[in-house]
């Protein structure tokens, strides 16, 4: 009588005890031994791969097959090798736990729920002091469970904690669910030496602490639901992983909390009614692009003491104090955000430095809409800054020794103390620094002056028409000399903004960087944008009106550089120096470079780039700052014929059975022969051409255009990036922006989402899903209950319908185009015979 343990294997011995070699035959039939007594703990041997486990099952006699599974997910895991799966089912009754147990894994098995009736198993911790799922290996998977029951400190619904893990995929789990289903912390996974983790389609929450804790580089979290959690909804510590299309609302701490992690990309999340909705803390050269975060109770996002950091495209809205506030932190970009209605500022600086803060849009917010205490040289250009709502004190305020920042070309109105107040800060500038090219309010005379901003309350008059105003504005212990008679709008400005590789005319919104040149070697810098048609640039009298100017700015203040204007092809190449050129240089000046070049009289060819060349004319490195409004040149004449061979209104992906339908609408096409669509597993690519032929265009058309292509190679639960490549005539290629989209099965319920913005003014989208195709209509009720808007969708395919492209959309207006009161409203959808109600509140 003997036992073999469990997890053992039954093993067979052979010794010879001779002095002669023998040989066995195996395989076949040729060798094999038997025994007497039936086991049924060897199911199939290796062909078994595949284990089952039921709440009707048993651990006795079970054989871990479909038809005998075993009665616990531990006896699965004891049988199982490396590389096997168990799936584990449930009991049809979502009131009962199927499983209570603690469990460690300590192979790389894959753990998912058999779904036969769409309710996943629910495995409870046997003990509130242990998590439930402890992972002792890389390359494990869970997926599809309902965890819950660990709620003693630090523990969590799925843990693993091992210096060199990595491989850990978590999918569709809900780790805590309400306040009956909930863990310490829904998820934790900590690696000092792995990572590589894939955190997807998870609900955690309602749980005491976070509801997911990532820590580990190279991972990624996305498409997670984080709400009601007692601290963080996502917390993430790691270098080089992504965070997006979360959504983590309602919690005790931040939406997301990101700690001492680099180049990390956070978009598309949206982390509403949290104490902060996104906070960086010791983070640096990560990008923040397309999150939605209103309603906190402190700050939309949050960057402290972390630097590089790019916050773009973010909504920031009815914040308790801030939209975006951003603590001693230096070369941060932030720009194209909307943060309106905050309680303090739309934008606050405190204690920062070499901040870029362009384009952004703010009104409302009660204290400033842009607010800088103990801040210097920082560039604020380009924002629209509106008070009038009649609820924001101030447009800009600077206080608490800000000094020697610049400030121009921005729309400042409507506040009700002043549109600028100056407190206790010294040297700050009110406008660009060198003169700018551009049109004014239409016209085909191109001016040339320094340029302020515009404030609301300026009377001062405009004798020349130039669109600057004759007298200088004087606000709260400030004064702008050269103050804009019209809002920006009214100002096309001949001014090309540098960026890696290219150079954008009247665009100073793009992301910072830098380029080094190396000692006697070019860079040539091309605008975005070719020719259609010659251009020709003429000497024009001279003086500075005529001339080109612009700014360099270095990481240096010794330098020698030659500036050079030209054309040259789409990436640089084939530079022909036919314009202006100036050689500046010096070994002990500023690392702000302002050049002038008198005007020179040539021509771009059609199909050509109008080009800047520089080249270092001394023996070691110089690195130039791009991006943002940094570095630039300005021509002294102006020109329409920059228009692209190809406007793109509108670009849209949607999944559509399993596959994804591209869309894109033309406004107008020049000499365009036609496109090719792109599609990379990442924003930064690899991008590979999809199409074998090129998709047709419609050469020269000055009238809106569709088409459209079904990219059907793709795979369920994955994220994808397209673009649409335009060709014209001339070979000049044009790219769209790039789009993402997540390939997702068809949702299990029909529901209708939180409208977002939420408050909003003047419009807003509503999202909604559906489990199955179906004729979709949302109306909206005033609180007495009569109808303010119907919007009928038609016949909606089973998906998603949750990004602004999908999205429904009301513009605030009732059936008669009348702009609706503030106030509550309801909003029902009714889907099919399906009906769902919510509320939505319009604040002006």
């Amino acid at each position: 009588a003997f036992s073999v343990p469990t997890g053992k294997n039954l093993a067979l011995r052979l010794t010879n005890q001779s002095g002669s070699n023998y040989t066995v035959r195996v395989g076949g039939a040729w060798s094999y031994c038997s025994t007497s007594l039936n086991s049924q703990w060897y199911p199939g041997g290796d062909d078994i791969t595949v284990y089952y486990v039921s709440p009707n099952g048993s651990d006795v006699s079970g054989l871990g097959t479909q038809a005998e599974p075993f009665r616990t997910i531990g006896r699965a895991l004891a049988a199982a090798s490396d590389g096997e799966t168990i799936k584990v089912m449930d009991d049809d009754d979502s009131s009962t736990d199927d499983y209570v147990e603690n469990l460690t894994v300590d192979k790389s098995v894959t753990i998912e729920a058999e779904d036969n009736d769409g309710t996943a198993p629910q495995v409870r911790s046997a003990s509130f002091d242990k998590s439930v799922f402890t992972l002792k290996k890389s390359n494990v998977t869970i997926r599809g469970l309902d965890i819950y029951g660990a709620t003693d400190e630090e523990k969590a619904g799925i843990y693993f904690d091992e210096d060199s893990i990595s491989g850990i995929t978590l999918q569709n789990n809900r780790c805590g669910w309400d306040a009956s289903h909930q863990n310490y912390k829904g998820i934790y996974g900590y690696s000092s030496q792995g990572g590589n983790f894939s955190i997807s389609n998870n609900t955690c929450s309602y749980n005491l602490d976070d509801g997911i804790t990532i820590v580990g580089d190279n991972s990624t979290v996305t498409n997670n639901t984080t709400t009601y959690n007692g601290d963080d909804g996502i917390y993430v510590s790691g270098d080089n992983g992504a965070i997006t299309n979360n959504t983590s609302t309602d919690n005790s701490g931040a939406g997301i909390y990101i700690h001492s992690s680099d180049n990390v990309n956070i978009n598309g999340n949206t982390c509403n009614d949290n104490v902060w909705g996104i906070y960086l803390s010791y983070s640096d050269n990560n990008t923040v692009a397309s999150n939605t975060c209103n309603n906190n109770q402190k700050v939309g996002i949050c960057l402290s003491r972390s630097n590089d950091d790019v916050l773009s495209d973010n909504t920031c809205n009815s914040a308790k104090y801030d939209g975006i506030y951003i603590s001693r932190g230096e070369r941060n970009f932030i720009s194209k955000n909307t943060c309106n209605l905050n309680k303090e500022a739309g934008i606050y600086l405190y204690n920062s430095r070499f901040t870029i803060v362009v384009k952004n849009t703010l009104s409302n917010n009660q204290n400033a809409e842009i607010y800088l205490s103990a801040s210097d040289y920082n560039s604020i250009a380009g924002n629209a800054c509106s008070g009038a709502g009649g609820a924001s004190q101030y447009g800009i305020y600077l206080t608490t020794s800000s000094n020697q920042n610049r400030i121009y070309f921005n729309q400042i109105s409507d506040h009700t103390e002043a549109n600028v107040k100056i407190v206790s800060s010294s040297d700050n500038t009110f406008y660009s620094p060198t003169k700018l090219g551009y049109n004014y309010n239409g016209s085909t005379v191109t001016s040339k002056n320094f340029m302020g901003n515009y404030y609301s309350d300026y009377t001062g008059g405009d004798t020349n028409g130039d669109g600057i105003g004759d007298s200088q504005y004087a606000g709260a212990g400030m004064t702008d000399p050269y103050p804009l008679k019209g809002t920006p709008d009214k100002y096309n400005l001949q001014v090309w903004w540098l960026t890696n590789p290219k150079m954008y005319r009247a665009d100073m919104s793009h992301a910072p960087g830098t380029l080094t040149i190396n000692g006697n070697s070019s860079q040539v810098w091309v605008a975005d944008q070719a020719a259609l048609q010659e251009i020709k640039f003429e000497a024009g009298d001279p003086g500075a009106n005529t001339s080109w100017t612009g700014r360099l700015s270095l990481t240096s203040t010794s330098y020698n550089l030659t500036i050079q204007i030209g054309y040259a092809d789409s990436d640089g190449s084939n530079f022909s120096a036919v314009g202006p050129s100036t050689t500046v240089s010096t070994s002990s000046g500023s690392e702000d470079v302002l050049f002038t070049m008198p005007a020179l009289s040539f021509t771009v060819p059609k199909g050509k780039y109008l080009a800047l060349k520089i080249t270092n004319n001394s023996s070691g490195s110089e690195t130039i700052k791009l991006g943002g409004e940094r570095s630039y040149c300005s021509a002294p004449q102006g020109s329409q014929d920059y228009s692209l061979p190809v406007t793109f209104s509108t670009v849209t992906a949607e999944v559509e059975d399993g596959k994804v339908l591209l869309r894109w609408i033309t406004a107008s096409e020049v000499g365009n022969l036609g496109f090719n669509v792109w599609r990379g597993v990442d924003r930064k690519g690899p991008f590979t051409k999809l199409n074998a032929r090129l998709i047709k265009g419609s050469g020269d058309n000055p009238f809106p255009r569709e088409y459209s292509f079904t990219d059907e190679e793709v795979q369920s639960r994955r994220t994808y990036f397209y673009y649409i490549e335009s060709v014209d005539i001339a070979g000049v290629k044009q790219r769209s922006q790039i789009i993402e989209v997540t390939v997702l099965p068809s949702p299990k319920e029909t529901l209708l989402l939180q409208n977002y913005p939420n408050p909003f003014n003047p419009e807003t989208w509503i999202p909604f899903q559906l489990s199955k195709d179906s004729s979709v209509v949302i109306r909206i009720y005033d609180l007495r209950g009569r109808l303010v808007r119907k919007l009928d969708l038609g016949l909606k395919k089973a998906g998603y319908y949750v990004d602004k492209s999908r999205a429904a959309y009301w513009d605030g207006r009732n059936e008669q185009g009348e702009r609706v009161a503030s106030g509550v409203y309801i909003y029902q959808m009714t889907a099919g015979k399906e009906r769902f109600t919510r509320r939505l509140v319009i604040l002006k």
